[in-house]
């Protein structure tokens, strides 16, 4: 009777052992989680994908105010021609923001933002060099400036 009561508590405190273990083995699974994942820090972002970044930063936001002076543009021109050159201007702006192309390694958030932000077909290739992501934050940024310009002529 004495050996069933040991096997008993032998098999208690294993199971409790057991359960100390799967806490601590959770515990280092979701530290290491937290330590792969964790946001980069600026020093080890690339100087050149920061500037790419604020480069599209700027033109996400020019690209904002250039929707909102269309649509105002629109609902007050009337005119056959005016909401033909509105509607232009609106299917060159769509395209324009289905064109964006994210900067890779550099940790963003999207709150404060109106845009349509999906990820789908947005990854830069990874064969560009960050001085070629840079290159196309650039002429993507110019292409938003050519809108607005066209919108206000």
């Amino acid at each position: 009777m004495k050996a069933h009561f040991t096997e008993k508590k032998y098999m208690f405190v294993l199971h409790k052992f057991y359960k100390i273990m799967k806490y601590f083995n959770f515990s280092a699974v979701l530290i290491c989680l937290f330590l792969l994942t964790d946001c980069k820090d600026k020093a080890q972002i690339d100087p050149v994908l920061q500037e790419a970044f604020d480069i599209q930063h700027d033109a996400i936001h020019i690209g904002e105010e250039v929707e909102s002076m269309i649509k105002e543009a629109m609902a007050g021109d009337t005119t056959t021609e005016g909401k033909e050159k509105y509607e232009i201007l609106m299917e060159a702006f769509n395209d324009w923001k289905k064109n964006m192309v994210e900067v890779p390694g550099v940790p963003h958030d999207h709150s404060g933002h109106n845009h349509d932000h999906s990820h789908s077909g947005s990854q830069a290739p990874t064969h560009l060099s960050p001085e070629e992501i840079k290159q196309v934050q650039t002429e993507w940024k110019n292409a938003i400036l050519a809108i607005k310009e066209s919108l206000n002529q």
